[in-house]
């Protein structure tokens, strides 16, 4: 994380986590009403504010993450792919790693984006059951299966430097 003022961050913390509360009630919603143009624009705007936001403050796992959840709800958005029971699960997972990161922030504590998650968010078609606590993947048949963007899931929370390859590692990890 960048330096910035405390206020600035505290701010963004508390608005994030407003918005994350909001998120999963967002997704179910959705999931109940595949088109349903209003759910999808909240949950997709709610990506859109949390990233453009934790970049500018330099929490890049935040940013990272809400990038490829952006990334897949744009793809619903513009009909490029259907809304599936995939794609809840990603977003339910998505949520939840969110939830985890901005925990971790408040307490200024580094962490990465959990891999399965951020995986799962970039490939609809691979079945992900992802929760801050547990994560089991089963891949069905993608030939993209571990694509990812890079640094998806190895930069820290509060740092810029990052160590190659991390996947749930703390911040102090050591190449």
């Amino acid at each position: 994380m960048i330096d910035n003022d405390e206020t600035l961050v505290q701010a963004f913390l508390e608005e994030a986590s407003e918005l994350a509360e909001d998120l999963i009630d967002n997704i179910l919603a959705l999931d109940s009403d595949r088109s349903s143009s209003d759910a999808l624009n909240k949950v997709f705007r709610t990506a859109h504010t949390i990233k453009g936001s934790s970049s500018f403050l330099g929490m890049l796992p935040i940013a990272q993450l809400t990038h490829c959840a952006e990334d897949l709800l744009n793809k619903l958005r513009t009909g490029e792919i259907a809304y599936s029971d995939q794609h809840t699960d990603a977003l339910l997972g998505f949520a939840d790693e969110l939830e985890r990161l901005l925990e971790f922030a408040s307490r200024n504590e580094g962490t990465f984006a959990n891999k399965n998650v951020v995986d799962a968010l970039n490939n609809p078609t691979t079945t992900t059951t992802a929760t801050a606590t547990d994560t089991t993947t089963t891949t069905t048949a993608t030939a993209n299966a571990t694509d990812t963007p890079a640094n998806a899931t190895d930069t820290p929370a509060n740092a810029t430097d990052t160590p190659a390859n991390a996947t749930d590692t703390p911040a102090n990890a050591t190449d």
